[in-house]
């Protein structure tokens, strides 16, 4: 009785997953050097000397529905010299849900850049980047073992042990 021969590796999905991993952390990379400086939430700490703690005011609130519902809030603050500054910001439910129209709530900005402002304990989007540099990771982690697979199976092969 012929022995069947061994099952060609699919070495295209291999390297299909392993693009897939690499274009998808390319992604993360050129969301937080490009598009996540529109989030301060991913950059500031309110803590840090370079940010400033005030009061704000949530002056409405807004629901929109789509592929996803997204939460925003625009509020205003004072700066130290008295200006004024009117604002909006994306922020998870929670917040949302928490504030009230009329209220004050905690807010802090960059000293040098009063404009970008965070609006204390808003989480939006933090938990959407931990989960795609999670999937990365598992994406990555099955690359390796497809291509590992391959090696221990084929590469050390003779030729004409493959019988393909």
């Amino acid at each position: 009785m012929k022995q069947k021969a061994p099952r060609k590796p699919n070495t295209a999905l291999g390297l299909a997953v392993a693009g897939a991993a690499v274009a998808s952390m390319v992604g993360l990379i050129i969301y937080f050097h490009i598009v996540g400086l529109g989030q301060p939430g991913l950059w500031m700490d309110c803590e840090d000397e370079d940010t400033e703690n005030t009061r704000g005011k949530v002056l409405r609130k807004m629901e929109s529905s789509g592929k996803s519902t997204t939460y925003t809030i625009y509020f205003s603050y004072h700066l130290p010299s008295g200006e004024e500054i009117q604002d909006e910001q994306k922020v998870d439910f929670n917040t949302w849900f928490l504030a009230r129209e009329g209220e004050e709530i905690d807010i802090c900005y960059l000293k040098d850049s009063p404009r970008r402002v965070l609006i204390s304990g808003n989480d939006y989007g933090s938990l959407s980047v931990v989960m795609v540099a999670f999937m990365d990771l598992l994406i990555l982690i099955a690359a390796i073992a497809l291509y590992r697979n391959y090696r221990k199976n084929y590469a050390t092969q003779d030729e004409s042990d493959r019988n393909f």
